[in-house]
């Protein structure tokens, strides 16, 4: 399925269920969700900022483990026309700063409560989960 494809799906269910729960996870005793609404207007928001923000023709890094925010990050990297490039928090320091090298100073989103273990001057910009959340509203 191409990428066109798959967001004309994924907007067809945002259209048709948006109080439809779209991602759901408990970690530590904490449920979060998303809603298909929730998911496609907050991805919309991000991709307009991606668009005028991340470096042109890099993927974004979305840096993280099993956020909401996440997955809306994927959607909005998406529909902005670039690649992403998921890390996890659990991945060690010297391989997210391989991974920055490899890309060459990418725009990171940076969804962890903790610090991104890598030196951010590896990144063009790091964004936290407030610059993420008010870019999407």
């Amino acid at each position: 399925m191409t990428a066109s494809r798959f967001l004309k799906e994924v907007s067809r269910e945002c259209r048709e269920h948006p109080d439809r729960v779209a991602y759901f996870t408990s970690r530590g005793g904490v449920s979060d969700f998303l809603t298909y609404g929730e998911l496609d207007r907050w991805s919309d928001g991000l991709a307009a900022f991606l668009r005028r923000e991340a470096p042109e023709g890099k993927p974004v890094v979305v840096y993280g483990h099993k956020s909401p925010l996440m997955l809306v990050s994927f959607f909005a990297a998406v529909k902005a026309g670039l690649p992403y490039a998921p890390i996890d928090i659990a991945y060690p320091a010297d391989r997210v700063a391989d991974i920055l090298e490899q890309i060459g100073r990418p725009l990171v989103i940076s969804l962890s409560d903790d610090p991104l273990v890598a030196d951010a001057y590896l990144a063009e910009r790091v964004l936290g989960k407030d610059e993420v959340h008010a870019a999407c509203m």
